[in-house]
């Protein structure tokens, strides 16, 4: 494992670290840059203020000749080439990953909004959980998302029964739609499993 963090997340680093084909999965946190004109050349900014695009990561990786297929996850916000955050990135991240050679990674996951909470961090760590235990990164994901619902159904639960009284009758509980349940999306052949 690898963490490339403050001065040491410079390009040079992060392009060295991805030319070395060790890796199963391959983290990016930060702020993605999309360029509507060129969507392969959206970009990260290193921490020495270089550029990263997205054609670049995807030419590194498709270099390596090794039976190593990294999942891609990125958990990132997305802005246009002027700084403007972009709320629904659904679209902008299939013109993203749409580049990519799904027989040379393992997949891609992505964050479709903008949401950093406790519900985001419970599945992206159920996700890292389940696919760590041999499931396919399709399953992995829909168990942590089964596992978010499940966890915020037992704290409605909890509030009802406290608000309740025993004389007050039938109690309807509303699970509303939670944007962290959908949140993460994926991009490739869901069937496939780390190291696969």
């Amino acid at each position: 494992m690898a963490t490339l963090l403050g001065a040491n997340s410079t390009r040079e680093n992060i392009l060295s670290n991805l030319s070395t084909d060790m890796y199963h999965i391959i983290v990016f946190v930060g702020n993605i840059f999309y360029s509507k004109w060129s969507p392969k050349n959206s970009f990260f900014l290193t921490n020495d203020n270089q550029i990263l695009t997205f054609n670049e990561i995807n030419h590194i990786l498709s270099q390596n000749n090794s039976k190593n297929q990294p999942l891609i996850f990125l958990n990132s916000q997305v802005y246009d080439i002027e700084g403007k955050k972009l709320r629904n990135t659904l679209r902008t991240f299939g013109d993203i990953v749409a580049q990519f050679d799904y027989n040379r990674i393992t997949g891609i996951v992505s964050k479709n909004y903008p949401i950093f909470n406790d519900e985001t961090k419970q599945i992206i760590s159920n996700f890292f959980m389940n696919f760590f235990n041999n499931n396919s990164q399709g399953v992995s994901l829909l168990k942590a998302r089964q596992q978010c619902i499940a966890t915020k159904m037992e704290k409605l639960v909890e509030q009802q029964v406290k608000d309740s009284t025993s004389d007050t009758g039938i109690k309807h509980i509303d699970l509303r739609s939670s944007l962290a349940i959908s949140s993460y999306l994926l991009f490739g052949k869901p069937w496939k499993k780390i190291g696969s």
